[in-house]
């Protein structure tokens, strides 16, 4: 479940030294206040977007009035408390249990895994508070998310949530495609996470409501598309040793510029109580924009 900012956690958290709030802050105010408290609707979410990043912008043309180029934004710049940090975060987790297709096609998601599968707490935060905490940075970092068991520096605000995380299975470890091992996605949280793919293979199943997913990365002294063929091909799961799988890989992201490379994310959402995969293709940015969305299962 997603929850919302409470709107007077909001006013105080945003209570920079009690400075005057401005109209644009204040227009953000009321869709804080207005928007449902746990996973809004997407009209809410992108109207409370829309507030938020007109008064980000204004407040970084504000800050970066007479700056030199290089420079820091000026103090103008800057949410102090990151207050914006935590919001923004929480708009884009809304947005995408709210139409994930279009949220994948619209925004860049950074996911970085860790080596067990299980549910694990990650902390949510965008680009726009990643490499310079505090500091109000422009659209296009705003618009990329990270899922990641890394804290932000400077006690910058975030938001926490619960995923179930399915590791990478490494290229070191001995594999068979024909008994992959399997994690299978629990029903008490919303999001399915792993770390980004570049060569990898992304496995996974349906049967009714059980879903078994895996991570492999290309095998040594080969490479991914060779991995997606013979998983494609042969590929099962160890508790379904009967039943063929569904595989997102090389080819189904990446780009053939001589040689196949490319990166991707793969996110899982659970909505209406139901599971539903998806592979975001960054093409040979491993920042985005998107390239396409795929829908795996």
């Amino acid at each position: 479940m997603v929850a919302m900012y409470g709107y007077q956690q909001w006013i105080a958290d945003t209570n920079v030294s009690g400075k005057p709030r401005s109209s644009l802050l204040k227009a953000l105010d009321k869709q804080v206040q207005q928007i449902s408290p746990n996973n809004p609707p997407l009209t809410q979410v992108k109207s409370t977007l829309a507030a938020f990043h007109a008064w980000a912008d204004a407040k970084r043309q504000s800050g970066l009035q007479g700056v030199a180029p290089g420079l820091e934004p000026s103090a103008k710049a800057r949410d102090n408390n990151g207050g914006f940090s935590k919001l923004l975060a929480q708009l884009h987790l809304a947005y995408l249990i709210a139409d994930p297709d279009e949220y994948l096609a619209s925004y860049t998601l950074n996911e970085a895994g860790i080596g067990v599968s299980g549910v694990v707490g990650m902390n949510v935060y965008s680009d726009a508070s990643s490499s310079h905490a505090g500091v109000i940075s422009d659209l296009a970092a705003r618009k990329r998310l990270r899922i990641t068991s890394v804290s932000i520096a400077g006690g910058v605000k975030q938001e926490t949530i619960q995923v179930f995380n399915v590791r990478m299975i490494p290229r070191d470890e001995a594999f068979n495609a024909a008994d992959v091992e399997s994690a299978v996605l629990p029903s008490n949280v919303e999001f399915m996470t792993t770390g980004m793919l570049s060569g990898c293979c992304f496995v996974a199943y349906r049967e009714g409501d059980v879903v078994l997913a895996a991570h492999v990365q290309s095998r040594q002294g080969s490479n991914g598309l060779l991995l997606k063929t013979d998983i494609s091909t042969n590929g099962r799961f160890d508790v379904r040793s009967l039943d063929p799988v569904q595989t997102f890989g090389l080819g189904d992201y990446g780009t053939n510029a001589g040689n196949w490379a490319g990166y991707a994310m793969v996110v899982g959402v659970r909505r209406q109580n139901r599971w539903e995969i998806y592979g975001q293709d960054l093409g040979l940015s491993n920042i985005g924009p998107p390239v396409k969305v795929v829908r795996i299962i």
